[in-house]
């Protein structure tokens, strides 16, 4: 089997839509329909099928994505062998990270990575923890950069950097007036926050219920980019990354309030594929992870 038709299966078997395969795979959606027929008529089976609009894998296709993940794992191996036998004079790090870390942290990592191994190719994508794990899982990145807990038990993890998620306020709010707020003050004020899957927005959700707050204005914005304007803007206040807010902290174009009694951490974390061999370009990029520890 051409090993180029199972990465097209599998991208059309995580997305069910070859369209998003498609852009996953920078490939146009007929390119995708015909590796997808090659490879049924190949193996004599039908792999999706179509059920009202939807498209679903057949039997047949749910054993081949079963089977093909695994394939397709030990070739990375082998390749990453082979990369490990040249040395770190070529080789390919896919890495994915959850918003805090992709924005605020990960840049300047691969940037002195880069500087010590400029042959090795990186490749990074940023997305909702949930997502990132899962991109693990199967096999779309080599590692994921996270915050707060792992959804799943099967992936292998280790801590990376301490964070502390911090209230922000426009500077010329009554908290940052008055230099420190109270939680039980929060009840009159919008809250602006992250979207559902957000490692951040659900610690931020599960101590608030703690502290027994309910705001009753919300809004959601998807990134935290937009968060900060929207509170620059005066739209409200918001809970954030301490490493989202430097620049406008430094800049006294917003406030980090501290909250009397009230404090919340995490640890982002570092994970991968249980099983995976780690390559000399992995030992490299885990030297440097813990360099920035």
């Amino acid at each position: 089997m051409d090993f180029h038709h199972l990465k097209v299966f599998l991208a059309a078997a995580r997305h069910l839509n070859y369209t998003r395969a498609g852009r996953e795979l920078r490939l146009q959606q007929p390119t995708v329909s015909a590796h997808i027929k090659q490879l049924e008529a190949e193996l004599g089976v039908q792999l999706f099928e179509h059920v009202g609009r939807r498209l679903v894998l057949t039997e047949a296709g749910r054993i081949l994505e079963t089977v093909a993940r695994k394939a397709l794992f030990a070739l990375e191996d082998v390749q990453s062998a082979l990369d490990e036998y040249k040395g770190l004079e070529r080789g390919t790090l896919r890495l994915g990270a959850s918003t805090t870390p992709g924005l605020y942290l990960l840049p300047r990592l691969l940037a002195r990575f880069n500087r010590l191994y400029p042959n090795i190719a990186l490749r990074s994508v940023i997305e909702n923890t949930v997502k990132v794990e899962r991109m693990v899982l199967q096999g779309e990145v080599d590692f994921g950069f996270v915050g707060g807990h792992l959804v799943t038990g099967e992936i292998v993890s280790r801590p990376w950097i301490d964070d502390h998620i911090v209230l922000i306020t426009p500077p010329d709010h009554r908290f940052a007036r008055a230099s420190q707020a109270d939680v039980r003050m929060f009840a009159d004020e919008t809250f602006i926050q992250r979207e559902a899957g957000s490692a951040t927005q659900a610690m931020i959700e599960t101590e608030m219920e703690k502290a027994g707050v309910a705001f009753k204005r919300v809004v959601e914005l998807g990134h935290p980019e937009a968060i900060k304007e929207a509170v620059i803007s005066g739209m409200g206040v918001a809970f954030v990354s301490r490493f989202a807010v430097e620049r406008e902290a430094g800049a006294g174009d917003l406030a980090v309030v501290p909250l009397a009694g009230f404090e919340i951490q995490r640890q982002l974390r570092i994970c991968y594929r249980p099983g995976r061999r780690l390559s000399k370009a992995d030992a490299a990029l885990m030297s440097e992870v813990e360099r920035t520890a």
